[in-house]
């Protein structure tokens, strides 16, 4: 974690100031956090959903599945990057 005493809280818009190199952050509650590189044991299940995300979108295509980094946005203080998304058609 990247800790500010006494900082305002950082926004979305500061945070798509960060260069796109380097190692990557999600902003929590205004506080940036860096994640280590995941290990071997979390990429053999992140590819293994993955995969069965894949297949099952192949038989019904109701959205696009994604892998990371993929910003996600919730707040102007939250933004994540999860490991999968899949984001639904529209209705």
């Amino acid at each position: 974690m990247v800790v500010r005493p006494h900082a305002p809280p950082l926004t979305v818009e500061e945070y798509k100031n960060l260069p796109e190199t380097g190692p990557r952050y999600q902003l929590i509650e205004g506080d940036l956090y860096m994640a280590p590189a995941p290990n071997r044991f979390h990429q053999d299940i992140s590819r293994n959903l993955q995969g069965a995300l894949d297949r099952y979108l192949e038989r019904h295509p109701i959205g696009i599945l994604y892998d990371a980094p993929f910003d996600v946005y919730l707040t102007n203080t939250d933004v994540f990057q999860p490991d999968l998304l899949v984001v639904l058609n529209p209705n």
